[in-house]
């Protein structure tokens, strides 16, 4: 056997044997830069990327105009807070359907599966103004208050 050979049998045979304090920080670094990573694609990207994708594409979907103030996204909990989600009426002064939060917290324990589970959700004043009935301009107002549904 020539020396490459015997190098790389004994690191197989000792894998810890053979790493440096140099390779150790460096494996250190790395795993630190993909946490920083994860998180700020988690806590920047997916709110910027969720208000496009309610402003322009369900606008474009709805044919009518969607404004939110802000996403929040906790990518460490997966929990996700929607914040002054409008869709406004024809007049656009007066919104089809308003909602002041909807919260989703999503089980991480299912995400390996495939599925995503979602544990809870919750929506703070909802106000709905449904369209084409005898009074459109009476708002529907929704108290959820201490609403549980399940599906089992």
């Amino acid at each position: 056997m020539d020396d490459l050979d015997k190098k790389i049998l004994d690191i197989i045979q000792n894998p810890t044997s053979n790493l440096t304090a140099a390779a150790l920080i460096g494996a250190a670094f790395i795993v630190i830069l993909l946490i920083l990573a994860y998180a700020g694609i988690g806590f920047l990207g997916v709110p910027a990327l969720g208000e496009y994708l309610l402003e322009h594409q369900v606008a474009d979907i709805l044919k009518k105009p969607v404004s939110v103030e802000r996403i929040e996204y906790n990518p460490f909990t997966w929990k996700l807070d929607l914040y002054g989600l409008n869709v406004s009426g024809k007049d656009q002064k007066t919104p089809d359907l308003a909602v002041k939060r909807i919260g989703a917290d999503v089980q991480f324990s299912s995400v390996h599966k495939g599925i995503l589970t979602v544990d809870g959700i919750t929506l703070q004043n909802v106000r709905f103004r449904p369209t084409g009935c005898d009074r459109p301009s009476a708002p529907l107002d929704l108290n959820m208050e201490g609403l549980n549904a399940a599906v089992s």
